[in-house]
């Protein structure tokens, strides 16, 4: 290799199918930011950009859209794909030798990779970081019928039980470490007097949000005042949420929906609640831990077991609100009772998900292409 080629600026390509919510878009985002030195390509296929004020902050950062779907539902995304498969086409012809590396993320990337046989290329590596409990009968099929031919696949061990289903050999798939993003504010949320609990997911029945207003019922029948849970997304359920809080007359109970900066949130609250069936500790449990926030979540699996294990999240029985919310109780007052134990938790839970490590690991896995 020359030494102009080793000297210069590494290229990296990320190919995804929009550029809305979710922890794919996340991780790319925690990408631009911990490593400036890289010049990073996001092609958004359908062009979602919920983050596009993020990103056009980031110098090192170009922005692709395919196609303009944003906005559209899933039924009339399809009308889109056509086109999208044409300008994919152009956009990757005789320009991927230019990239160190490679990284497509969620089903239709997968599929246009898998077209156009960039799935076969030395520096492509797929990743996928979602359950497999949220994707739909064609999304399955989809990563069945594609992700045998990448040369290279991540999946998470916690969620690498939910893809048996892959022709793959389970001994090749790696295991990428996850950026945790930094919540931080210049406009942080002022609560009111009291407890504040945090409840941030899309509003879909695998989420759980009827398990988290049952403990809340219970927190209210024991501490009457103290204890206030901020709803936080949107989706679907959320007519019926808001019913059953009404029903309730749950006062302590807020629905805010989408939220563009969980900093603001995060920041002065107490706490987060995690109530999703079956789904095991994700980005927002990482994320409350690192700035040093007490996590309640029910046990879904072996990872979730380790944390508990490890201090750093109180674990609540599914179906048993009244114990879940004693637990709470107890925690609270002891975290009051024993600022000094309190405070050794933060800085123990934000040791324990510093970005140092994970930025290493990406730079050598680069320069290792």
């Amino acid at each position: 290799m020359s030494s102009d080629a080793s000297n210069r600026r590494k290229r990296i390509l990320f190919i995804i199918d929009g550029m809305n919510v979710g922890g794919s878009q996340e991780f790319i985002i925690n990408y631009c930011r911990e490593i400036p030195e890289f010049d990073i390509t996001i092609m958004s296929i359908f062009g979602d950009n919920a983050y596009e004020n993020v990103l056009h902050q980031l110098p090192n950062v170009r922005i692709v859209h395919l196609c303009n779907a944003k906005g559209t539902n899933r039924k009339k995304l399809m009308l889109f794909v056509p086109y999208a498969i044409l300008r994919f086409a152009i956009s990757t012809r005789h320009c991927l030798e230019q990239y160190d590396w490679i990284n497509p993320r969620l089903p239709f990337a997968a599929l246009l990779c898998w077209l156009f046989g960039i799935s076969k290329h030395r520096n492509c590596h797929f990743n996928i970081d979602c359950d497999a409990r949220q994707l739909t009968f064609y999304e399955k099929a989809v990563f069945k019928m594609c992700l045998p031919s990448f040369g290279s696949l991540s999946i998470a061990r916690s969620l690498r039980g939910g893809f048996s289903f892959l022709s793959v050999d389970q001994r090749t798939i790696k295991h990428d470490p996850f950026f945790v993003t930094v919540r931080d504010s210049i406009d942080p949320i002022v609560y009111t007097e009291g407890t504040h609990l945090l409840f941030i997911a899309r509003l879909v029945p695998q989420k759980g949000a009827t398990e988290a207003i049952a403990i809340m019922r219970e927190l209210e029948r024991n501490s009457p005042g103290l204890f206030f849970l901020h709803i936080i997304g949107d989706g679907p359920e959320r007519a019926n949420i808001e019913s059953t809080c009404k029903s309730f007359n749950l006062q302590n109970v807020v629905l805010h929906g989408y939220q563009g900066n969980l900093g603001d949130w995060i920041v002065n609250c107490h706490g987060v609640l995690k109530t999703a069936v079956g789904e095991p500790s994700n980005s927002v449990v990482r994320e409350a831990l690192l700035a040093g926030k007490r996590v309640y979540s029910t046990i879904e699996a072996d990872s979730d077991i380790s944390m508990v294990e490890r201090g750093l999240v109180i674990p609540l029985e599914r179906g048993q609100a009244f114990r879940s919310a004693q637990r709470i109780i107890a925690t609270y007052r002891m975290d009051v009772e024993n600022p000094e134990q309190a405070r050794e938790f933060t800085r123990t839970a934000r040791a324990e998900f510093s970005n140092t490590g994970v930025r290493d690991y990406y730079l050598n896995l680069t320069n290792e292409t």
